[in-house]
């Protein structure tokens, strides 16, 4: 009896060095994976960063009357540059008018917590959700909540910036920044 049980100890502690030997190279591969992921990233951030240099030096040369400052350029994974609003919000590509930005800008204040805008308090301005919803959803979650009501444009322009995690944080920390009367950006 006493064979059996040393035998059946032996396979048990056998078994559970394999597993563990399992799961920590299963996590030195995710580490090294991940530490690949960020070196592409680095990589591509630098070459759209070259690429938006090189544009805006072409830029200055043929208009000499315009500043641009390429310290202060950001851009998506893909490329895009990422462009404030006059009242800070970041967003890509273009709009066709200063109302079109205008109205951009009321969609991202009303879903981000800013409430009504322009002195407006109807239902559909007011978010669906607090500052402490916002914090308990998921990223997923939080994303469609954030884009419901908004144009599709707009809410493709968030899809596109919100692939980066600092977005989503950022997004985060401007509904948690309006629900505690702190206003736009934080």
């Amino acid at each position: 009896m006493k064979k059996v049980f040393a035998s059946l100890g032996v396979i048990l502690l056998v078994a559970v060095f394999g597993v563990s030997v399992v799961f920590a190279y299963g996590s030195y591969k995710d580490l090294e994976l991940k530490k690949e992921e960020a070196k592409v990233t680095e990589n591509k951030q630098k070459d759209s960063k070259n690429k938006t240099s090189n544009q805006n030096e072409n830029q200055k040369s043929t208009n000499t009357n315009e500043e641009l400052n390429t310290n202060d350029v950001r851009t998506t994974e893909d490329g895009e540059e990422i462009k404030k609003t006059k009242n800070g919000i970041d967003y890509t590509g273009e709009f066709d008018s200063p109302e079109e930005e205008e109205e951009f800008e009321k969609g991202v204040i009303a879903q981000s917590g800013g409430g009504a805008t322009n002195g407006e308090n109807t239902e559909e301005s007011a978010p669906k959700y607090t500052a402490e919803d916002a914090k308990n959803m998921s990223d997923d979650e939080f994303l469609e909540a954030y884009k419901e009501g908004m144009s599709s444009e707009d809410a493709d322009a968030v899809d596109e910036l919100s692939k980066d995690p600092a977005y989503k944080e950022y997004l985060r920390g401007q509904v948690e920044a309006r629900a505690n009367g702190q206003g736009g950006n934080y």
